[in-house]
């Protein structure tokens, strides 16, 4: 039996996700709630999922229960969104979108801590360093098969 505690957590946790499905369903149309295997479906699933679970720390099991799927939809959902996000320029354009929206909603602001401190390394390096660290990153088995147009050079 559910506790007064429990209930409320969910309580708040359906009043986040129910403000997430009207932007998407506001700018697209499309209920991320109603099963489907469309793309744009699928892509705005995996969009919600991501967020819910990395940005919020929501389980899997109460996205699942929140979107009528199972938590192993919602983590193959999760899962994939890096995949789409690193390879398709128009679905990670529709992610940013969203998901900026997303965390006005949370009410934080979308920073990039980590880029700025990348830059600052990259300055601080050496070329021959900067050489070695772009290799061990298109190894990585997230980028790994992607066709890049970036040219690695160890000349120095």
């Amino acid at each position: 039996m559910e506790t007064l505690i429990e209930r409320e957590q969910k309580l708040v946790t359906d009043l986040i996700l129910d403000q997430y499905v009207k932007i998407i369903l506001d700018e697209t149309g499309i209920d991320v709630r109603h099963k489907g295997r469309q793309r744009d479906v699928g892509d705005l699933r995996r969009i919600f999922s991501k967020h819910a679970k990395y940005n919020l720390d929501f389980s899997l099991t109460r996205i699942a229960k929140y979107l009528n799927q199972t938590h192993a939809t919602i983590l193959h959902a999760a899962k994939t969104y890096d995949h789409l996000y690193f390879r398709d320029v128009n679905f990670r354009a529709r992610a940013e979108f969203f998901i900026e929206r997303f965390c006005s909603i949370d009410g934080f602001e979308r920073e990039e801590p980590n880029k700025e401190d990348l830059n600052l390394l990259i300055e601080c390096a050496s070329e021959k360093t900067r050489s070695i660290w772009l290799k061990l990153i298109q190894d990585t088995e997230m980028l790994r098969g992607i066709a890049t147009n970036i040219e690695l050079v160890e000349n120095e």
